[in-house]
């Protein structure tokens, strides 16, 4: 098995993600890219278009997270609200 390597991003805003996205894309950094949803101020108001593009500017695959403060995140709501982002 080839080991992969995981490229964690998280930014406060949607453009400041997709451009660190972009760069690290053209910088071929990492197999897979973390998208840390918890870093931005509102979440919840993440358009599902908004993460498609996201995903498509990584150009690798993608895992979302909404890290809870337990975790280290950002998240500040409950554990039902942090699973309903990621339906």
């Amino acid at each position: 098995m080839t080991p992969r390597i995981c490229l964690s991003l998280a930014e406060c805003d949607v453009d400041a993600l997709a451009g660190r996205l972009a760069a690290a894309n053209a910088a071929d950094l990492s197999d897979v890219v973390e998208l840390r949803l918890d870093a931005l101020p509102s979440p919840e108001r993440l358009t599902a278009a908004e993460l498609r593009r996201l995903m498509q500017i990584s150009g690798r695959p993608c895992i979302v997270t909404v890290r809870p403060a337990l975790q280290g995140g950002g998240f500040q709501g409950d554990e039902r609200g942090r699973w309903s982002l990621l339906e």
